[in-house]
């Protein structure tokens, strides 16, 4: 099956998984296993490249058609061609609220699976 990846950047990557695992009050999470596809392809820590670069549409309702990802998607489905922002072949520009709001989401101040920062 053709996968086809389009958003605002580059996944962040995560092909491994991990279950967790009571000690004592406490829980520690080991890595538990690696994903990979049938063909032995998984290393994408780095995060994996996008078909298409288009802004998240943080300014419409989820399945409204005319959201910026979601119009793409539907496009490159029935049309084997990704929409752009004025229907030509031009780059999407997302909006500077947009941006701004994508920005604020994507901010992460932990990253890992054990928090332990309030216990110093």
């Amino acid at each position: 099956m053709q996968t086809i990846l389009l958003g605002p950047g580059k996944t962040h990557g995560k092909p491994v998984g991990y279950f967790p695992i009571p000690v004592g009050n406490w829980y520690i999470f080991p890595v538990s296993f690696f994903t990979v596809n049938k063909n032995g392809e998984g290393h994408y820590y780095n995060g994996m490249n996008l078909d298409n670069q288009v802004a998240d549409g943080l300014d419409k309702d989820w399945g409204d058609v005319t959201e910026s990802a979601l119009a793409s998607a539907l496009s490159y489905i029935t049309t084997g061609n990704f929409r752009s922002a004025s229907g030509d072949n031009t780059v999407y520009q997302q909006s500077v609220t947009l941006k701004a709001s994508n920005s604020a989401l994507d901010v992460t101040n932990f990253k890992g699976a054990v928090d332990t920062r309030r216990l110093k």
